[in-house]
């Protein structure tokens, strides 16, 4: 007999999820959470999009709709089509649920690899740094927590079931400190996501100084190059090595020279610029290492500390893109500019 895989169909709002029940054909059943997970964070998961169904098919269904499964390098891979995202494979049974359809375009050719991946967030105490962690834990992966205050990114690990580092990127002392702790621990990293960065100030180009610029840089752009430099090394040892690097429409000379675009009328100099950088820095990146896979995201005007919380999206849709980019495989893209839409002029 085949296993049983489990996949996850969007219905409409059910508010029983609170109560550990789910609609099943119009009826409320209790249900137990995944095998995998006992934590409530689990069910959370399994939950998003907010309102889903479990429905318990035989493989040979699910194989014809949803995935099939490869060896790829001597790692035991699953590739997804269009509808469906794998979730996390535990004794034989493949969690999944449909992918956010904007994602849906590259992720045809895309391979996520199931085996538990390295990786280590920059900045993940808190906002796009803390979601992404909290939902690659999640998945099942051994997730590093980077922070440079050790209060605050201990908190946020043991809150996440994480680990955590502590990494200034503005120190390279602390870097190699970071590098040191990790290859001791594990002795490869998978995947990198340089995510730490400051917003600068916010005001007419003509009243930003140099100090203020390179203020800004050290964090944005030399704490992406200590970061990439440091941790090569440990990628290398890598079957699939990833970074990705968090850029912004600002840094977009696409999109801040549209007039219908916000980003036209945000005096952003050393923000924006340095973004731009950013995005740079991937494409040099990608082509100096083409056995990784570079690329750059844009979250989108995401509610955080970095703007005073007045981003018109939550952290989970910020989330998105960086958590779609970190697992890819063999068969993902290198050197691009993505959003959760797609991908984003440069």
């Amino acid at each position: 007999m085949p296993l049983p895989v489990w996949t996850c169909r969007t219905v409409k709002a059910v508010k029983a999820v609170k109560a550990r029940t789910w609609l099943v054909r119009g009826r409320r059943r209790r249900m137990e959470p995944p095998p995998w997970s006992a934590a409530p964070r689990a069910r959370q998961m399994i939950s998003e999009p907010p309102e889903v169904m479990l429905t318990q098919n035989t493989s040979s269904r699910v194989a014809s709709a949803a995935a099939s499964e490869e060896a790829v390098s001597g790692r035991h891979c699953i590739r997804t089509n269009q509808d469906r995202w794998p979730v996390a494979r535990v004794s034989g049974r493949t969690w999944t649920c449909t992918a956010p359809a904007s994602l849906r375009r590259w992720r045809r050719r895309a391979t996520v690899c199931s085996e538990t991946s390295i990786l280590l967030i920059t900045g993940a105490n808190k906002g796009l740094g803390y979601e992404t962690a909290r939902r690659l834990t999640e998945l099942g992966h051994t997730v590093y927590v980077g922070a440079r205050a050790p209060g605050r990114g201990r908190d946020a690990a043991e809150m996440l079931g994480a680990r955590f580092v502590r990494i200034d990127v503005t120190d390279q002392a602390a870097v190699d400190a970071a590098v040191e702790t990790i290859r001791q621990a594990e002795g490869r990293l998978d995947v990198l996501v340089n995510n730490a960065g400051i917003s600068g100030a916010f005001i007419p180009a003509p009243q930003i100084g140099a100090e203020e610029m390179q203020r800004v840089y050290d964090t944005n752009v030399f704490g992406v190059v200590r970061v990439t430099e440091a941790f090569i090394p440990l990628l290398e040892a890598s079957d699939h090595p990833v970074i990705v690097n968090i850029g912004s429409g600002t840094g977009s000379m696409g999109i801040v020279t549209d007039p219908a675009r916000g980003e036209f009328k945000l005096p952003a100099l050393s923000y924006g610029s340095s973004k731009a950088a950013v995005t740079m820095l991937t494409i040099q990146y990608s082509k100096a290492l083409p056995h990784f896979k570079v690329n750059v995201v844009e979250p989108g005007f995401t509610a955080t500390d970095l703007n005073g919380h007045r981003g018109h999206q939550t952290v989970a849709e910020g989330a998105e893109a960086i958590v779609a980019m970190a697992p890819v495989g063999p068969g993902g893209p290198t050197g691009t500019f993505q959003d959760r839409d797609g991908s984003v002029p440069w």
